[in-house]
């Protein structure tokens, strides 16, 4: 769960994770996202690893894009050693989070990294970016070939809760307004989904 930025983590996620949270609360969100999607429950089997990733930044300087890139690169490369070393933990790996990838472009260096060992991404079916302020694809999820690829139904995006969470303050207040507010008490990234086959 990405939970923002916060000075009392502990219990901002206390807060967040209540029952009864209300339309500032994250789970408010999640709630929001599994009704509109119809996928009222999750249901899980150990055959797989999701490793989750919250990328370096920095600026668009060349040294800063230069460690965004060997920062990805580091994430492929674990993810490859994982997936095919004997001593594995788990051979079905997806990797996922906000790898501060402006876009998913072959061209694209921070892209390149990320599939030089193989990961594969897929492209999203929304056309809406990840990142609420520039509408940036800085979110990813990444497979290799096989297992975890067969079992992929092709359906992912980027949930885009902007005018449904908190229509009033999108409509009265302006894009702006919404996107600061959200950024603060939300997160400053749109929740992604992928849909794979459990059977």
């Amino acid at each position: 769960m990405y939970v923002g930025r916060s000075k009392d983590l502990r219990g901002r996620i206390q807060r967040h994770s209540r029952r009864g949270a209300k339309e500032n609360m994250a789970t408010f969100a999640f709630l929001l996202a599994r009704r509109t999607t119809r996928r009222l429950r999750a249901s899980y089997r150990s055959e797989g690893l999701l490793a989750t990733v919250h990328l370096f930044f920095g600026s668009d300087q060349k040294k800063d894009m230069d460690r965004r890139a060997l920062e990805t690169f580091a994430v492929a490369r674990w993810a490859d050693r994982e997936a095919t070393s004997k001593t594995g933990f788990m051979r079905n790996l997806v990797v996922l989070g906000d790898f501060n990838m402006p876009k998913a472009d072959p061209a694209d260096p921070l892209y390149q990294a990320l599939t030089q060992k193989g990961l594969q991404v897929p492209a999203h079916s929304s056309q809406v970016g990840s990142s609420i302020a520039s509408d940036a694809h800085y979110d990813q999820i990444a497979f290799f070939p096989g297992d975890v690829k067969n079992a992929f139904t092709g359906s992912m995006g980027v949930f885009d809760y902007d005018q449904g969470l908190f229509p009033d303050l999108f409509q009265t207040r302006g894009a702006k307004d919404y996107k600061t507010f959200a950024k603060y008490h939300i997160s400053d990234h749109r929740p992604m989904w992928m849909e794979f086959r459990t059977a």
